[in-house]
């Protein structure tokens, strides 16, 4: 199934892309030498793929550098200032959790701003860039009292997500996952608690 995403989101995002081995970075804030990266890890390749007029809108990035931007500066501002929030890597575990999905997932204060740019850029690039991403998206991370139920879910399609959550505000805060609203919601990304 992951390898059909894959291809599902190369056909739609179109060819923009590249292929690298997860060793490999597009670019990185740390010197170059010899010592950045591990040679010796097991290397699995990834795909980087942007979509079209972008450069980091997309699984990955095809920038050259930081400030490479393509034809849709506003919208790659989004996209990379998102690329460098908190992130946990597929199959990373931190907080005291598991990444178990193929792709990335963020801290919930990371999707929310990605959010509200794409929302303020109020582009039909940004409303497909925002739709695709939190439509297919479905977790994000944050520290907050143990979650014992859903209160309030949304549907869309097939697709299920809690949007208010009833929370033992008795206990104390921990690392949990957390449904991400859809893109044309207005909920507030796992903040709502009763």
């Amino acid at each position: 199934m992951k390898c059909s995403l894959l291809i599902c989101i190369y056909f739609i995002l179109g060819s923009n892309g590249k292929v690298l081995k997860e060793t490999d970075t597009s670019f990185s804030f740390e010197d170059d030498n010899d010592n950045s990266v591990d040679k010796e890890a097991p290397s699995r390749e990834r795909i980087n793929l942007s979509y079209p007029g972008t450069r980091w809108c997309g699984p990955g990035n095809t920038a050259d550098d930081y400030d490479d931007l393509g034809a849709h500066p506003e919208e790659d501002k989004c996209c990379r200032r998102h690329d460098h929030c908190d992130n946990m890597a597929s199959h990373e575990s931190k907080y005291n959790l598991t990444n178990d999905d193929y792709f990335t997932r963020l801290h919930c204060r990371c999707d929310k701003e990605f959010h509200d740019c794409l929302k303020s850029v109020n582009s039909t690039l940004a409303q497909r860039i925002g739709s695709f991403y939190f439509n297919i998206r479905d977790k994000c991370y944050k520290e907050q009292h143990p979650i014992m139920d859903c209160a309030e879910e949304k549907h869309k399609f097939f697709i299920r997500r809690c949007v208010k959550y009833i929370v033992d505000k008795s206990k104390p805060r921990l690392w949990q996952w957390f449904d991400l609203p859809f893109y044309d919601d207005d909920q507030d990304f796992g903040v709502d608690f009763l």
